[in-house]
């Protein structure tokens, strides 16, 4: 399936352009979180997908080269995407919120660590800039505060005997 067969739009996706096209991006993210709070969904933030639509060189460069698997050949919205890696409380400050992240450039500086598997911990606050992170987008996905936990840690500590690969036992092979 190339494109999405249904004919009706889903309700609870919404366009925010004009609302927030003048405030920063952790406006949005505040008010975004607020919203699933009040509905009772998103396990406080933790977890959440968070989506990046950069407008710097190498997110535009993703962007540009995502067109060629979309069916209308337009660049992509989103370049890049982070998981939210603490649950949100009044007391949280967005710009410090950790989040996890596999990016292709660091902003904060710290090359991705194979050993990780790329995964780095950052912050909300190096996507607050609208002008160089024009799309953003927040998605939650439902389930419960145990699940969220799991899923927290596995993402630190993926590293286990079933996913490494033994580099010279396949060259061997090869």
């Amino acid at each position: 399936m190339r494109h999405s067969q249904t004919s009706n739009r889903n309700p609870a996706i919404k366009d925010c352009t004009g609302k927030y096209g003048k405030r920063t991006n952790l406006q949005f993210f505040n008010e975004a979180f607020s919203s699933l709070q009040k509905q009772g969904i998103g396990n406080r933030g933790m977890m959440t997908v968070g989506l990046i639509g950069s407008r710097d060189v190498p997110g535009h460069t993703l962007r540009t080269a995502q067109s060629m698997l979309r069916w209308d050949l337009r660049p992509s919205f989103w370049s890049h995407v982070f998981v939210v890696a603490e649950p949100v409380t009044s007391r949280t400050s967005l710009r410090s919120l950790p989040i996890l992240e596999v990016p292709l450039h660091p902003r904060n500086g710290i090359f991705p660590r194979p050993e990780c598997n790329g995964i780095n911990e950052g912050t909300l606050g190096l996507y607050e800039n609208k002008d160089i992170d024009a799309n953003v987008g927040l998605v939650a996905v439902s389930m419960s505060d145990e699940e969220a936990k799991k899923l927290k840690k596995r993402a630190m500590n993926w590293n286990q005997d079933r996913v490494r690969y033994n580099f010279w036992e396949m060259l061997g092979v090869w």
